[in-house]
């Protein structure tokens, strides 16, 4: 997947600024007009690995040939918005 690419810093939620994303966390990501939240459950270097736990903005039945539960891989640079696992 081609992930749209964060020029900034990500946004923190419920993490301290500088919070590096390790396994566990919530990372949001987009593509085009979608939102995808995922869990990281690997990280190997500089690639991330997590499984999506939600598709938005609204319910996107449809949207992609992504799912929930999809195992997708993605860098940091993809990274939208970073949370903790709560």
């Amino acid at each position: 997947m081609d992930w749209d690419i964060n020029d900034g810093s990500y946004v923190y939620h419920g993490v301290a600024l500088d919070t590096k994303p390790q396994i566990e966390h919530i990372v949001r990501l987009c593509k085009s007009d979608y939102e995808f939240d995922i869990k990281i459950v690997d990280i190997n270097g500089d690639l991330f690995q997590g499984n999506i736990v939600r598709i938005g903005p609204e319910p996107a039945l449809g949207t992609t040939d992504l799912k929930r539960g999809d195992l997708v891989f993605f860098k940091d640079n993809n990274i939208q918005r970073l949370s903790s696992n709560a």
